[in-house]
């Protein structure tokens, strides 16, 4: 029994996302330091999450799950930031 168009469709935009999503984390890792700051993190990605959103998530427990406490300065690991970051959307 042949897939309906709309079925179809949806089946090829999974496989295109995944490919996208595979290629952004391919430009990420390149393009990210191992270890970054919040600011860091909001430039590298155009303003897509700000410092003081990473701030507030990480207070409630939902933020990148590895990161290192510097002083008042906090900075996460390049692939648990990515894959957490890509998780989100």
């Amino acid at each position: 029994m042949p897939m309906p168009k709309n079925k179809a469709r949806q089946v090829k935009t999974a496989v295109e996302r995944e490919a996208e999503v595979t290629g952004l984390r391919q430009k990420l890792l390149q393009a990210l330091p191992p270890f970054f700051t919040r600011q860091t993190a909001a430039k590298m990605l155009g303003g897509l999450i700000s410092p003081g959103t990473l701030a507030n998530l990480d207070s409630e427990g939902q933020g990148p799950p590895v990161k290192v406490k510097l002083g008042r300065k906090v900075a996460y690991e390049r692939s648990a930031f990515v894959d957490w970051f890509l998780s989100r959307s």
